[in-house]
């Protein structure tokens, strides 16, 4: 076999045996755990993926840790929360999008739709216009004072 080549395994070659065997003995407890949170086969893999490169790119530094158990799993709920929290946030992003897509199909008087949808798509700004709009003077229910 070719030293540049992975092994059957799936496993590089050129790796340590001990993260060789890390790997090896809790591979499916990280799937397990990345698919329970993410509920995605390729976000799954995506994430122990990454999660293992982390790993591998401070083996080193592990290996002198008193619970190096902790530390991996440390790793890869780190990034597995990352990968969920990126998907809410396209989630988010794409339920907007339809919203604002809705509210282009509207028609008024006023130009208050054209308005709305035109506003910029910056988070911050989201939250001072929604800011805005809880903090101003109302003298009832949808008026202004």
């Amino acid at each position: 076999m070719n030293d540049n080549h992975p092994a059957r395994s799936g496993i590089d070659s050129s790796l340590t045996l001990s993260y060789q065997a890390e790997y090896i003995s809790d591979q499916k407890a990280f799937h397990d755990y990345a698919y329970a949170v993410l509920g995605d086969d390729d976000a799954t893999e995506q994430a122990v993926h990454t999660a293992m490169a982390l790993v591998r790119d401070s083996w080193d530094e592990l290996l002198v840790e008193s619970n190096i158990k902790q530390q991996l799993w440390a790793i890869v709920r780190g990034v597995v929360q990352q990968y969920r929290e990126r998907a809410e946030r396209n989630a988010i992003a794409a339920g907007l999008d339809d919203y604002r897509q809705g509210l282009r199909e509207l028609e008024g008087d006023q130009g208050v739709f054209d308005a709305l949808t035109a506003l910029p798509r910056s988070s911050s700004t989201r939250s001072s216009c929604a800011a805005s709009w809880a903090t101003s003077p109302r003298t009832s229910p949808g008026t202004w004072a």
